[in-house]
């Protein structure tokens, strides 16, 4: 008698489910009995018993240890077997599992089934899609990734595929769908919502200052004119200005905040000159202070210094922080502006002033809207929102802006901007054009043509040039009738409404711009439509400047010079005439 080989035994592990079964029914002898009776025979069969029982453990362990359902298929796509996880999917016991169709327990057994064919076609799937349908009816999703097995001949013995559970992120990929789907709905909404108040801002805006436009035109003319107004007249005429220009600063303030707070106020950035700038502001401010009794003191600035902004918000917001100064300051006391540098790259501008100063109690309501910090109840007149505007319009434009305060010394307001040394233009020193008046021809005749459907500014604009003898005025009391008056007189001017009856002068100017022999006209416009869209859409259309009601009557002149000087008409003189067609 002689042992068995390792070749034999090795080979005898191959059978090893069928050699198994042999010594689970006492038919060990019947399979190792060539070698004939004896104790080798039995510790062979102990040992080979041993080794089988230990592969049965060790691969049931492995196809246990995984959480996911997992299974393994016969080529028929019968299930050979399963794990406790494939158990909890299903509902079904093992043992029911095990010799049934793979198909049977998914919502879709076509698509199961292309999937294991698949596998035996390709060799693997990677994250198949597929529903399994539990007993009680509770579907979970899964991804499912199967490879085929095979045997040391290469031979193929089935398919081993394993299914995570992806029902969890399915539902919360469908509820971030639905949540993107709401915040899409909502975003269109508050878009629309944000039109409608622009529209609305818009129109009561331009409602807001055609009134106002005969209120303040008016009573500049009866504080100017011939003959001059008694010194009770001029205190009654000084009231209604007063009111007027602060009902119209008002109404600016209310829808600069608006427009800002409905993310409709753009911003046009660029290298903006500190010099230029603060030199306009002091020309702005040096009557007022003057008229207060407070000495303004701008300190020498770099002229090289440019920062990164929007130089018409920046005016404003410099503006705001002079007005207050000179407004809550002492008696006979100082405003300063300075500049300076950091070292982080940013430009500061300071407007320090002798005041009463502010505690840290009204510091931390400062930028608020509408709170005015008790002066309300004082004799000086605001609104509360001029710092609440300049702290949005400075944050727009990248900086920040501050406050340093002490009760019975004064404030120092600062913001600091990013420093722009990318473009510098030149000559900050002289004065800004738009500070010097156009050179008037005195021998020249011009001919304007204003395009108006209000009978109350059309009066207005006709006595303002009765002081320029050498203008005379034709008249349109609708855009459509404006055109055809242009076509035929050829004005060297047009001053032009934007909200006429029939066509807007926008269209006007468009007929006006295509048509050789006016096309040259300058074409000034003269609205209520003050939002910064309405402007700028102007400007972009072509009109030579953009004047808003209610009419400044300096810059209404400055306006008509410019276009004359522009011209260069040297027509010979002509009679006055006011026409009106």
């Amino acid at each position: 008698m002689t042992e068995p080989t390792y070749a034999e035994l090795k080979e005898r592990l191959k059978m090893a489910e069928g050699m198994l079964h042999a010594l689970n029914h006492g038919e060990a002898d019947a399979v190792l009995s060539k070698d004939g009776p004896g104790l080798v025979r039995s510790m062979d069969t102990i040992t080979l018993e041993q080794l089988l029982r230990d592969q049965h453990f060790y691969s049931r362990s492995l196809i246990e240890a995984s959480l996911d359902p997992l299974v393994t298929i016969s080529a028929e796509g019968k299930i050979t077997d399963v794990n406790e996880a494939s158990v909890q999917a299903t509902g079904v016991p093992r043992e029911q599992l095990i010799g049934t169709d793979f198909s049977d327990y998914f919502t879709d057994p076509t698509q199961a089934r292309e999937g294991y064919q698949k596998v035996f076609s390709e060799g693997l799937v990677r994250d198949y899609p597929l529903a399994i349908r539990h007993v009680s009816g509770r579907i979970m999703d899964v991804l499912y990734n199967a490879s085929v097995y095979k045997d040391n001949k290469g031979n193929v013995l089935g398919v081993f595929a394993t299914a995570r559970d992806v029902t969890l992120h399915k539902l919360l990929d469908q509820q971030l769908r639905e949540r993107n789907t709401e915040l899409e709905a909502s975003k269109t909404a508050a878009e629309k919502a944000n039109l409608a108040k622009s529209d609305f801002l818009s129109h009561m805006s331009h409602e807001l200052r055609t009134p106002l436009n005969a209120i303040l035109g008016f009573a500049q003319l009866l504080e100017t004119g011939t003959p001059s107004p008694t010194p009770v007249q001029v205190i009654r005429l000084n009231q209604i200005l007063k009111a007027g220009w602060y009902l119209l600063d008002l109404i600016n303030e209310i829808l600069d905040l608006a427009l800002i707070e409905s993310g409709k106020s753009s911003m046009s950035m660029e290298p903006v000159s500190l010099s230029v700038v603060l030199f306009e502001c002091h020309a702005m401010f040096k009557p007022q202070a003057k008229e207060n009794g407070i000495h303004l003191n701008f300190l020498l600035l770099d002229s090289t210094w440019f920062v990164h902004a929007d130089q018409t918000k920046l005016k404003q917001v410099i503006a705001n922080l002079l007005s207050n100064a000179i407004k809550y300051n002492s008696d006979n006391g100082t405003v300063e502006v300075k500049c300076s540098e950091n070292t982080a790259g940013r430009l500061r501008i300071s407007v320090k002033d002798s005041g009463a100063g502010l505690s840290a109690e009204k510091l931390a309501h400062l930028f608020q809207p509408f709170n005015r910090l008790g002066q309300e109840i004082g004799v000086k007149e605001g609104t509360g929102i001029g710092l609440a505007v300049s702290k949005k319009l400075v944050e727009m434009m990248g900086g920040t802006i501050g406050v340093e305060s002490t009760v019975g010394v004064g404030s120092e307001f600062w913001i600091e901007l990013d420093r722009d040394d990318a473009s510098q233009p030149a000559a900050e020193a002289s004065l800004p054009e738009e500070f010097v008046s156009p050179h008037k021809g005195d021998a020249a005749s011009y001919t304007l043509l204003y395009v108006e459907d209000n009978l109350a500014n059309l009066m207005l604009v006709e006595q303002i040039i009765e002081d320029r003898p050498h203008i005379r005025m034709l008249s349109a009391r609708d855009g459509i009738r404006g055109v055809e008056i242009a076509q035929e007189q050829l004005p060297d001017i047009i001053l032009m409404d934007i909200n006429l009856t029939g066509i807007s002068g926008i269209e006007a100017m468009v007929l006006l711009r295509n048509d050789p022999a006016t096309k040259h006209i300058p074409i000034i416009a003269l609205s209520a439509n003050a939002m910064t869209r309405d402007i700028d859409q102007g400007l972009d259309a072509g009109f030579l400047r953009y004047l808003t009601k209610p009419i400044k009557i300096n810059e209404f002149a400055e306006a008509l010079d410019a276009a004359m000087s522009s011209m260069g008409n040297e027509q010979p003189p002509a009679l006055i005439q006011q026409v009106s067609l």
